[in-house]
């Protein structure tokens, strides 16, 4: 994925899943403050750090399925 697409991906996938910049930085280990400009593109990140910010958002959505799947579960029960 290039860098554009990396950027847009990342940004619209961290506020549809309602992560901050601060939670997403934590999460990878990118900094806020790269995550910030990058994704406002006024920098590049190398391939290792968009790996790691689409990671953590994988990770993320993982985690609110199985919130979404548990809340079902106990709704139905």
């Amino acid at each position: 994925m290039d860098q554009e697409r990396s950027r847009a991906w990342i940004k619209s996938n961290r506020k549809t899943l309602g992560v901050s910049q601060y939670q997403l930085a934590n999460q990878s280990g990118v900094g806020r403050t790269r995550l910030s400009l990058f994704e406002n593109a006024h920098i590049s990140l190398r391939k290792a750090e968009i790996e790691a910010l689409e990671m953590a958002l994988r990770v993320a959505l993982e985690q609110r399925r199985t919130d979404l799947d548990q809340a079902v579960s106990e709704r139905i029960d």
